[in-house]
């Protein structure tokens, strides 16, 4: 990540959920605004859209102010991957 940017994502592909939490700098600090989570079997990228949707929903001042800077495909990630069970 880079001072610069507004929103980040980190995603928890396990074996029984997958998991997305969005982060976005507020006020010059880094900030929750939202998670969720769902069985395995469901893509990242629904999960990402919909908490996109919902912080667009709730906030859409603050929605508006972290696209302005980057596109969601460009917000850095951090990925976590469960493998199989020994």
């Amino acid at each position: 990540m880079t001072p610069d940017d507004r929103a980040c994502l980190v995603l928890d592909l396990g074996g029984a959920k997958t998991s997305a939490t969005l982060l976005g700098r507020v006020d010059d600090r880094w900030r929750l605004l939202g998670g969720l989570a769902a069985p395995a079997a469901t893509p990242a990228a629904a999960l990402v859209a919909t908490l996109v949707a919902r912080l667009e929903a709730a906030d859409p001042a603050l929605a508006a102010e972290i696209h302005a800077h980057e596109a969601v495909t460009a917000w850095p990630r951090l990925v976590a991957r469960t493998g199989p069970p020994p």
